[in-house]
């Protein structure tokens, strides 16, 4: 037997087409794939026998503007958690860690259509680059895909489902059946095929990693790094001008959602903005018509169980130093300690609640990337670990409660 291995072609042979006149392969028909299988995977043959699709490296690169494709990233979005639906249920049990880790990025997952892009195939030393239509970067806090703008819609919603249907190790039509379904039915839809809930253990095991995930509504106008920086009218305070101009800029796109709801003194200092007069709970408000905000920051089940009840949502922004993932603190003050607890659900657990205070932390506000990750009730949060105190506080006791115990 030679020392040079065959590779086994993959199945759609779409690796198989571009390494054929380089690397031995091993053409084998489905039949006869199938009845030499046992041998195939047999200790004696594995040393000479690789599979293409497990050896290839691949390296792509989106080339030109990238131009984030606000409406389709929402599309995706508003499916991922019954994706994830069907990911558990073709696995049977929890999926590899792997998968794990991919269901984890794409919740930050983001479109970008881009001029054209560049696929590298490594293999055994050889080097094959082509012209294709989509890349993937899973380097980033965020899982974005990149596009080649003269995709027709159906053909990107192709390549989109085939390269998550890879990833996740399911098959590509039950990422479609998700996908071609309006929002309003998806939930009635899922539970019609038969797709079960995540089971409750599996859930408790995962939930530390995914809660402190990063949330991004799925309309961010542009990339992080492309929306410009506000101009201004006296220093940037630390970083809190920037920050909050950041935070407007992705929330911008739930509906009816306006210059009006920036609450804070510093609306006033960007130039296109008229200052803001008045008091308010927190640096934004936002009242949750549509149960878009709902969605965002509890997911779609959530949204269908406070139908037409979804709360006021008042969200305060926190300027952080460093990129994402660096050791930074972020203070509260006794104002936002109060703000918290006034609108915290940990007392009614159970109902839907009128009121909820979120903490939007911005990382690197002023750099070239700033990112972010939203925390909403942080008092139930701190009650559940996922939230700590670092530093002291000062504790007063009400009025009410240093009356003499009989």
């Amino acid at each position: 037997m030679r020392d040079d291995p065959f590779y086994i072609p993959d199945k759609n042979e779409k690796y198989s087409a571009i390494f054929r006149d380089h690397v031995p392969l091993l053409l084998l028909s489905e039949t006869q794939r199938s009845r030499m299988q046992p041998l195939l995977d047999s200790e004696a043959v594995k040393p000479y026998m690789w599979y293409l699709e497990h050896s290839i490296q691949l390296e792509s690169t989106p080339n030109g503007p990238r131009m984030h494709e606000a409406d389709v990233t929402k599309k995706y979005a508003e499916r991922m958690q019954y994706i994830r639906r069907l990911v558990f249920h073709r696995h049977k049990t929890p999926p590899p860690p792997e998968v794990s880790t991919a269901l984890a990025k794409l919740q930050g997952f983001h479109v970008y259509t881009v001029d054209s892009v560049n696929t590298t195939y490594h293999l055994d030393g050889i080097h094959i680059t082509t012209t294709g239509n989509l890349a993937v970067d899973q380097s980033a806090a965020q899982f974005a895909i990149f596009v080649n703008r003269d995709c027709t819609p159906a053909r990107r919603d192709l390549l989109i489902c085939l390269q998550l249907a890879e990833l996740l190790e399911v098959d590509m039509e039950g990422i479609s059946s998700i996908m071609a379904q309006d929002p309003e039915i998806l939930l009635e839809y899922v539970e019609a095929i038969g797709l079960p809930h995540i089971p409750s253990t599996v859930l408790d095991e995962d939930h530390a990693h995914m809660q402190d995930r990063l949330l991004e509504y799925p309309g961010l106008p542009e990339s992080p790094a492309t929306i410009n920086s506000p101009q201004p009218k006296r220093p940037n305070n630390g970083g809190a001008i920037s920050a909050e101009y950041f935070a407007y800029n992705v929330l911008k796109f739930l509906p009816q959602f306006g210059p009006k709801n920036w609450t804070s003194e510093l609306r006033g200092e960007v130039k296109e903005f008229d200052g803001y007069q008045g008091k308010a709970v927190a640096d934004f408000v936002y009242e949750d018509s549509e149960g878009a905000l709902t969605n965002m920051l509890y997911g779609a089940e959530r949204k269908q169980a406070w139908r037409n009840q979804w709360p006021t949502y008042h969200l305060k922004v926190k300027a952080t130093p460093g990129q994402m993932g660096q050791q930074y603190v972020f203070e509260m003050s006794r104002d936002d300690i109060e703000a918290a607890s006034r609108h915290s659900t940990y007392r009614s657990v159970g109902t839907v609640p009128r009121e909820v205070y979120v903490i939007i932390r911005v990382y690197d506000a002023e750099g070239t990337a700033p990112s972010y990750r939203i925390y909403p009730d942080p008092l139930l949060l701190l009650r559940k670990g996922e939230l700590r105190i670092v530093s002291d506080v000062g504790i007063l006791p009400m009025e009410d409660d240093c009356a003499p115990r009989k």
